[in-house]
Order: C-alpha cells, then structure tokens, then sequence
C-alpha cells in the first residue's frame, strides 16, 4: 500500500480515489475511473543485454547481425569492470530503444484502435467523449510503463560469470561462450 498509495497521489489522484486501486495482470495496479493506461507496450529482456555483451551486440539466433552496439570482443576483457561496463552500454541501449518504440507505440495506437466498451464504461472517457486510447485524456493519470523480463536470470547470470570468470577464474569468457553456443 505504502508504494502504490504514493505513487497515485503523486500522479495527481486525490487521496480517497488513490486508496481504491486494483490489482491487475502479473504485477500492475490499476485505479478504476482515473488511470487511462491501455494494455500494449515495448518488453525488455534484460538477459539480451547480457547475450549481445557477450557476443559484441549480436544474438546468437540472428547470426552475424548486428542487433546492439558493438561493445567489444568479450575474449578481450581482462577484467569484471570491463565486462560490466559492456553490459550496461547493451542494457541502456535497450532502454533507449524501447523508450522510442513506446513512443511510438502511444502516438499510434489511438489512431488504430478503439475501445468502446471500455470507454464506455470509465467516467472521464465519458465525461470528455473520448476513446480510451486518447492520449490524453483530462483528469487521467497515465502509468505508461514497460514489461521487463529476464531480470533474475540476468542478475544469476552476471554474479556467476563475475564470481567463476572474473574472481575464482575457474571458467574463461571462451568456456562460457562455448556453453552458451551448445
């Protein structure tokens, strides 16, 4: 309650409408009659950012493609900063890109879909005669957010590489490549 209450009134809801949220999907809330956030938005897996750092912005399933930002010949990096480094350069390329597609995504949607019954049924779109999808709709409080995926198996995968690679160096960077391409 302490985050989600917070959060609401810091969005601009009144204290009484932010204590009367619901759950939704797997890990959202949502405030009946007031959020105008619609379902359709840019997922961020985390562990590509760790894939495209091993293999110099590339996915093993694409091939040659160069699919992040060329970060470097992992067999190159003598040490955990190094690799780390690469890491978040891969990560904060992904966040940039899915900022863009998000706006994208909102820019677009009003003009390609409708919702009418939804619409219908939450009092600002009817107050304002105004489709769900509107961008902005006047009293609402948008939580445009984006899904991520892959968090635990990146954090696992970082603190087994830094510890087996990089610290007790019972592995090389190659060893981890090869297992990964197997």
């Amino acid at each position: 309650d302490e985050e989600v209450i917070l959060l609401n009134t810091v969005k601009g809801c009144p204290m009484d409408e932010a204590l009367d949220y619901a759950v939704s999907g797997c890990t959202e809330t949502r405030m009946p009659n007031r959020d105008t956030y619609t379902s359709g938005c840019v997922y961020v897996n985390f562990a590509t950012a760790l894939e495209m750092a091993l293999y110099n912005g590339r996915m093993l399933r694409y091939g040659d493609e160069l699919i992040g930002l060329e970060t470097g010949d992992p067999l190159g990096f003598k040490t955990w900063e190094e690799f780390y480094e690469a890491y978040k350069a891969q990560h904060l390329n992904l966040l940039h890109k899915a900022f863009q597609q998000q706006h994208v995504v909102d820019k677009l949607r009003p003009q390609h879909f409708a919702a009418p019954l939804s619409s219908v049924l939450h009092d600002l779109c009817r107050e304002n005669m105004l489709d769900l999808h509107t961008e902005k709709i006047p009293g609402g409080v948008d939580y445009s957010y984006f899904e991520f995926l892959g968090y635990g198996t990146v954090v696992d995968s970082l603190a087994a590489i830094k510890k087996l690679v990089f610290e007790e160096k019972k592995l090389s960077l190659k060893e981890v490549l090869d297992a990964c391409k197997a």
